[in-house]
């Protein structure tokens, strides 16, 4: 079922490359009160370059046409809003680099898929929706490695099938979709995407979600 809602994309990451090695870079500050270590997470300086090679998830390296959100921001937020009802049942991505992918195809527009089903009162309402189908197409290496914009233009374009019609192989990142596929993924697009302000993100977010709307984050660990 084609929905004409839009999502919104929150950069939170350049970029995160999994080959990087992160611990030569951190100091170790003691240990804390139950006795784990305390480490200290450098500051970059701008000397460390984070590209494409090796990286397991993303957010952009290169500048990109941006359109911004415009929302009103609601000064009286409710002291909690939950939407997570509709999202599909949590899964793994395993050994495949494939994230991009889950969070968008198989988290976001499942989500989507299954609010506007419970709004229109349809009997289906879990929607689970296919990572492969987005992920087969758009990895940047061998399974490994992909962008949102590049995920959210796809679903844009072509939409996601259901799980059940393209499952997830994690230890297959080449098999396209077919002819069969792309026609039952096309019920499944999005009508567009948007960014949210980086002098704003925390109000933006809590608003969008406020309007059961998803936030698609990228966030270095």
């Amino acid at each position: 079922m084609k929905i004409f809602l839009a999502f919104f994309l929150l950069i939170g990451l350049i970029g995160c490359n999994s080959s990087f090695n992160f611990e030569s870079l951190r100091e170790e500050q003691g240990t804390d009160e139950d006795g784990d270590p305390v480490i200290i997470d450098p500051i970059d300086d701008g000397s460390r370059e984070f590209g494409l090679d090796n990286s397991y998830c993303y957010g952009f390296d290169e500048p990109i046409d941006q359109t911004i959100l415009d929302i009103d921001i609601n000064i009286e937020y409710p002291e909690a809003h939950d939407i997570s009802e509709y999202l599909p049942p949590i899964g793994s991505q395993g050994n495949q680099g494939s994230c991009v992918a889950w969070a968008t195809g198989y988290y976001m527009k499942s989500f989507q898929e299954n609010l506007q089903n419970s709004e229109d009162q349809v009997i289906n309402s879990d929607v689970v929706l296919s990572p492969s189908f987005i992920f087969n197409q758009i990895k940047i290496q061998p399974c490994s490695g992909s962008q949102i914009a590049d995920a959210l233009d796809l679903l844009l374009l072509s939409g996601t099938p259901d799980l059940t019609v393209m499952p997830y192989d994690e230890g297959d990142c080449t098999t396209q979709p077919t002819a069969l596929q792309e026609k039952l993924a096309e019920q499944n697009k999005i009508a567009s995407y948007f960014y949210l302000d980086g002098d704003i993100l925390l109000e933006q977010t809590k608003a969008v979600l406020l309007e059961n709307k998803p936030v698609v984050i990228a966030i270095s660990i």
